[in-house]
């Protein structure tokens, strides 16, 4: 399983490429937005040495579909406190309903959000295009639930940690007190 730090750096490759290309052309129709995210996925997937998202596609569906979820889920685990999750896929989830996609702000910060939140939304779009029993609010629910449990062990294993450090640090604090 790959660490946080590598979830992160993948998910930090898909809304790279996707917001260079969404810069140069700014799609206007769904296949358009698709096309995009599938762009980002083939650049997650180089990141994991992974065939690319039409060859995994041709091999197997299901593989090419976990990768799209995966991608997705990497999306969050990079926004992890920049961007509060949650507010992400509200965003995403109001995009994939409503198909009104949001403009590119003029902030740096701001732009990035909206880029993650827009892959998100076009990412679900995908994954309903081609898994006909999947709706995109589905994948998007599947996603947040997959990352909040995983970003949750983390900071769980995180504070394991730190408290077995304190633990193992307080009978040299005892000793260090008795010996002042």
């Amino acid at each position: 399983m790959a660490t946080p730090l590598e979830r992160a750096r993948g998910g930090s490759i898909a809304v790279s490429v996707f917001a260079s290309q969404r810069a140069t052309q700014e799609p206007f129709t769904i296949e358009g937005w698709i096309a995009l995210a599938l762009s980002a996925v083939d650049g997650y997937a180089r990141f994991h040495k992974d065939p690319s998202f039409q060859e995994q596609a041709e091999g197997s569906m299901a593989d090419a579909l976990s990768t799209l979820g995966e991608t997705a889920t990497d999306v969050l685990h990079y926004m992890d406190g920049k961007e509060k999750a949650a507010d992400l896929y509200n965003r995403a989830l109001r995009i994939a309903a409503t198909g009104l996609w949001e403009p590119i702000p003029y902030a740096e910060e701001d732009a990035e959000a909206a880029n993650s939140a827009a892959l998100l939304a076009a990412l679900s779009l995908a994954c309903s295009a081609m898994w006909d029993d999947t709706s995109s609010t589905e994948m998007l629910a599947g996603v947040y639930q997959r990352f909040t449990t995983e970003a949750e062990e983390t900071r769980l294993v995180f504070a394991r940690r730190v408290r077995r450090l304190v633990e193992n640090d307080a009978p040299r604090r005892q000793a260090r007190r008795q010996a002042n």
